[in-house]
């Protein structure tokens, strides 16, 4: 059983053979719905896919959370065809090693201080010096980037007397799936971290939602990256663009950009939100199910673990089953008997 508290919008074509090769080997993947947008309101997955938990995959159980009154979340995800169900996810004492202090200790645009290599161009797309955009190719929106691109973009910066970081951007691109890829880098050292594979943070390809859809139109996404490594006085992010000798696409845009300050936890736990939380319920239930019945498929499990559920009217249309996880039901929740006979005697 995988529990994975993770997510994202970008659909990738290797990380769904990866479910698809877990599948295969009876593998169980729980994962979490997703927390909604930058507006703290849940989304609708099925408009908005969020992976893996969007995969179609038959051995994945989406979830969704829900409050102590049994009411959906308001920041949890939700979708009548993509989430299967719920539990709790709200004011759960969570294991915690890490605390944020500001969202927000650098905040800037790309107007400046990016050292670019290769086809990197920095864009006054709004023509007034209010909206710059770090772009590749260098007339990214109207053509496509190059093959066999190695192209970088980085700056330093003062990062000293943190004990780590999160380098957080908007976002778009357009990538050959699986060939062509945006990578992130971070070093505490000046000089260009891209030329270091040691340096790599994160890693992306495909496209992002509603690239051009409609024509002329971009969603920027924000994508959080650890950059701890590089929380030193002459610490470095680069943004780096590879591409392969064959097919192309729009490229890459970055809008604005901010590190987040953190430091180590003094209190190992914490009281937290989030369909992350939510999510460990229900494969600690998979887990016991499994357990219970070792003769189990994974199929039999995840049927015990969404049909042995509690009806739960704020999950009704909103999830596959309407349910809440209950972990008394699904043990009571067995496969019908078959080859059973009696004989009156």
């Amino acid at each position: 059983i995988l529990s994975m508290s993770l997510g994202g919008p970008v659909y990738d074509h290797a990380y769904s053979d990866a479910i698809t090769y877990s599948l295969d080997h009876d593998v169980i993947v729980v994962a979490a719905a997703g927390n909604g947008g930058d507006d703290g309101i849940g989304d609708d997955n099925d408009i908005t896919p969020q992976y893996p938990s969007s995969f179609s995959q038959e051995n994945v159980i989406a979830v969704a959370a829900l409050d102590q009154a049994y009411e959906l979340a308001d920041f949890s995800n939700f979708g009548s065809t993509s989430v299967d169900v719920g539990a709790p996810g709200t004011n759960i004492w969570s294991a915690y090693d890490i605390e944020l202090i500001d969202w927000d200790v650098i905040t800037n645009d790309y107007s400046s201080g990016w050292t670019l290599t290769g086809d990197w161009n920095i864009w006054d797309y709004s023509g007034d010096g209010s909206l710059y955009l770090l772009r590749n190719p260098s007339d990214w929106y109207f053509s496509n980037y190059a093959n066999n691109a190695d192209d970088s973009a980085y700056q330093s910066f003062d990062l000293s007397g943190w004990d780590g970081a999160f380098f957080t951007s908007g976002i778009c691109f357009d990538l050959q799936d699986g060939y062509d890829f945006l990578n992130i880098y971070a070093s505490p050292s000046s000089g260009n971290p891209c030329l270091d594979v040691n340096n790599l943070v994160d890693y992306w390809t495909g496209t992002t939602p509603g690239y051009n859809d409609p024509p002329g139109y971009y969603t920027f996404y924000p994508f959080d990256f650890d950059v701890s490594s590089c929380a030193t006085s002459t610490g470095t992010v680069g943004i780096n663009l590879t591409s392969n000798d064959s097919v192309t696409a729009g490229g890459i845009a970055l809008w604005n950009y901010s590190f987040s300050r953190i430091h180590l936890a003094d209190n190992l736990y914490a009281c937290w939100n989030g369909t992350s939380m939510a999510t460990p319920h229900v494969s600690g239930l998979a887990a016991m199910i499994w357990a219970y019945n070792p003769d189990y498929t994974y199929a039999d499990v995840i049927n015990s673990v969404k049909n042995g559920g509690d009806d739960v009217s704020a999950l009704s249309g909103n999830t596959t089953t309407g349910k809440a996880v209950d972990a008394w039901g699904s043990l009571c929740y067995i496969n019908q008997p078959t080859g059973v006979t009696a004989t009156l005697e």
